[in-house]
C-alpha cells in the first residue's frame, strides 16, 4: 500500500550503538569476478538470500561491476524488528531499505545518529560519474527529499504519485438507472453526483434481492482512504501551506469541517455504513467482495488483480468500472477542487551505510538500475531475449525464452488456466518501477505496465491508470522536518485522525465542538501544535516555498 505521512506505522524507539567503521558489511570483498560485494537488505529480499543468480542478475552484476548478496523481510510490521536489532549490535548490511514515516524515529536516528551517509557528500566527490543519480535528487520532485539537516539519504523508490482508484459495481450502476446513451454504465463526475449514487445504491435494491440489505460506501477504518471524497471539499493532503502561510494538517484544515459535515449526513441518512470504523484488515474490501457495498476506494495497479478475482468468484455476474475522484461543485463541496492525494511518487527508498566499505559500489548499482538500460533489465529482463519493443514501442515478452529460465523468475497471469510469465523480473522490480527518462533535461516519469501487472486485467488497470487525477499539496515531499519534533507531528497526525473519526461517526457533539476540542487538545505542552507550525514554515521558507 501506497506510503502515507498519516499511515500508522510500528512506533519504534532504537538506541544505536557506536558502530565500527566496517562492522556489518563485507569489508571490501569481492567475488571471483572481482567485483564489489554489496550486502543489501530489502522489502521481500529473504525470497533471495542464498538462491543461484539467474541470467538477468548476473547481467545487472556484469554491467554495474557489483556483486548483490541480498536478504531482508516482508514489509511489515515485522521488518524493523528484524532490521533494528541487526544495526543495534553493529550488524549492519551495506545498503538499506526503509520507509522512513513507517519507521517510527528509527530512520531519523540512523541519520542523526551517523549510521547513514549524505549521498550529496559522495557524489559531490566524482561529480558526473553517477548521472542518474544525481537527476533523481536534484529533479523537483525529489529535491526536497532530505532527512536530518538537509541530506539526501534516500535513493528513493519509485512509484506512481497516487496508486489509487474508485472501484463502482458496474452493473449496480446500470440497474440504477446511471447509464450512459450507449447502455453502459455511468460513473459520477461530481460530489454531488456521487452523493446520488450512494443514495441509489442503498435504497434502489441494486442486487435485486427484493431487500434493504446493501450500502452505497464502507470505507477502511483509517480516514485517508476517503481521500478522493475530502479533496471536493478544498481539503490539501499531509501538510499544507494555507493562502494566508499557515501551516496546516490536512483533517485540522478548517475546510474539513464541511466534509465532515457532509460524511455524518450520509452515514446519518443510511448511504455510508455507520460501522465502517470496525474495518480493519480490509473489511471494506470484502463488504465489496460480499455484495454489501457497491463502492470501493482503495488501492488500483496490481491491486486489480487481487479485488477483481475475489468480486468475480464472489459475484459472476459483477463488473467493475472506474470512476475519476468527484469534483466539487457549487452546490457541494468547493468548486473545481477534487483529485487522489498526489503522496510524491516515491515509496520509501535506499540507504547507503557507513559501514559499506565501497559506497561507490552502490552508487554504480543505483546509477545503473535506474539508468534507461537498466530500469529496463532489471524490470523486464534480458532485451532481445526475454523481451523487444514492438512497432509503436511497447514492450513484448518473449514467453518462450522467459519459461525456459530456469526458477520462478518472472510474475506472470493465468491466460486459458495456464501460467504465463507476462510480468516483470520479480528480483529487479524490487528495486523499484521503471523509470522513463527525458535524456536531454532531469525529467522523469514512472511507467506503469498493465500488461506486465496482470495480462487479464490489464485493460481494467490502465482505465483507473487513466481516470487517476491528482490532488497535491505545497509541501508534498517536504521531508527535512526537524527531527526532534517528529514524535511531536506523529501525536498530532494521530489525533486529528482520531478527532475525524469520531466526528463523522458520533452524532452527540458538533463537529464544531470536536474541532475545538482537537485544537485545545494538540496546544497541550506534548503536542505543542503552535511550535509544529512555526517549525513547518521554517523548513518550507528554505525550501523556497512561502
Amino acid at each position: 500500500m501506497k506510503k502515507n505521512t498519516f499511515r500508522k506505522g510500528v512506533l519504534l524507539t532504537v538506541t544505536l550503538l557506536s558502530l565500527a567503521s566496517c562492522g556489518g558489511g563485507e569489508g571490501g570483498k569481492q567475488d571471483e569476478h572481482g567485483r564489489d560485494v554489496l550486502r543489501i537488505f530489502m522489502n521481500g529480499g529473504q525470497e533471495y538470500d542464498g538462491i543461484k543468480k539467474d541470467a538477468v542478475w548476473q547481467e545487472i552484476e556484469e554491467k554495474s561491476g557489483v556483486s548483490l548478496q541480498i536478504e531482508g523481510a516482508n514489509h511489515n510490521s515485522d521488518y524493523y524488528s528484524v532490521l533494528n536489532p541487526m544495526i543495534n549490535t553493529g550488524d549492519v548490511p551495506d545498503v538499506i531499505f526503509a520507509v522512513p514515516n513507517a519507521a517510527g524515529n528509527a530512520y531519523n536516528n540512523w541519520v542523526t545518529q551517523d549510521v547513514v551517509w549524505n549521498i550529496d557528500e559522495l557524489l559531490a566527490e566524482e561529480p558526473g560519474a553517477y548521472p542518474y543519480l544525481e537527476k533523481i535528487l536534484k529533479s523537483d520532485q525529489f529535491k526536497n527529499l532530505t532527512f536530518g539537516d538537509g541530506a539526501h539519504t534516500l535513493i528513493p523508490y519509485f512509484t506512481s504519485n497516487s496508486g489509487w482508484g474508485i472501484y463502482y459495481r458496474a452493473d449496480w450502476l446500470i440497474a440504477t438507472g446511471h447509464v450512459n446513451e450507449d447502455g453502459t454504465a455511468k460513473v459520477p463526475e461530481t460530489i454531488e453526483e456521487f452523493q446520488e449514487v450512494l443514495k441509489d445504491f442503498t435504497e434502489k435494491d441494486p442486487d435485486g434481492n427484493g431487500k434493504n440489505d446493501t450500502f452505497g460506501l464502507s470505507p477502511s477504518n483509517d480516514a485517508f482512504f476517503q481521500n478522493p471524497l475530502y479533496h471536493a471539499f478544498g481539503v490539501k493532503p499531509d501538510y499544507e501551506l494555507l493562502e494566508d502561510g499557515t501551516p496546516t494538517y490536512m483533517f485540522i484544515n478548517p475546510k474539513f469541517k464541511n466534509y465532515l459535515n457532509w460524511m455524518r449526513s450520509m452515514i446519518s441518512a443510511g448511504y455510508v455504513d455507520k460501522q465502517f470504523p470496525t474495518n480493519s484488515n480490509y473489511q471494506d474490501r470484502n463488504k465489496f467482495y460480499d455484495g454489501q457495498v457497491g463502492i470501493l476506494i482503495t488501492n488500483a495497479e496490481a491491486h486489480v488483480t487481487y479485488i477483481a478475482d475475489n468480486l468475480y468468484r464472489a459475484n459472476p455476474k459483477a463488473k467493475i468500472v472506474f470512476g475519476k475522484a468527484p469534483i466539487g461543485t457549487k452546490n457541494l463541496g468547493e468548486e473545481g477542487a477534487g483529485g487522489f492525494s498526489d503522496w510524491g511518487g516515491y515509496w520509501g527508498g535506499y540507504s547507503i551505510s557507513k559501514d559499506c566499505a565501497h559506497p561507490e559500489a552502490a552508487l554504480r548499482l543505483f546509477n545503473y538500475l535506474y539508468s534507461p538500460e537498466g530500469s529496463k533489465t532489471r524490470c523486464y529482463g534480458l532485451k532481445g531475449t526475454h523481451w523487444d519493443y514492438d512497432s509503436e514501442g511497447n514492450v513484448v515478452p518473449n514467453l518462450d525464452n522467459r519459461s525456459a529460465e530456469m526458477g520462478d523468475i518472472f510474475n506472470g497471469s493465468k491466460i486459458d488456466g495456464i501460467f504465463q510469465p507476462t510480468g516483470y523480473y520479480k528480483m529487479g522490480a524490487s528495486f523499484s518501477n521503471d523509470v522513463d527518462w527525458d535524456e536531454t533535461s532531469t525529467n522523469f516519469q514512472v511507467r506503469i505496465d498493465p500488461n506486465a501487472l496482470d495480462k487479464n486485467y490489464a485493460d481494467l488497470i490502465q482505465e483507473a491508470l487513466d481516470k487517476n487525477t491528482l490532488c497535491r499539496s505545497n509541501l508534498t515531499n517536504i521531508t527535512g522536518f526537524y527531527p526532534s519534533f517528529r514524535s511531536k507531528m506523529k501525536k498530532v497526525e494521530d489525533a486529528s485522525e482520531q478527532y475525524a473519526i469520531q466526528a463523522m461517526v458520533n452524532q452527540g457533539t458538533s463537529v464544531d465542538d470536536y474541532y475545538s476540542q482537537l485544537l485545545e487538545r494538540i496546544e497541550q505542552s506534548t503536542y505543542g501544535w503552535s511550535s509544529i507550525q512555526a517549525m513547518i514554515k521554517e523548513v518550507a521558507a528554505a525550501a523556497g516555498i512561502k
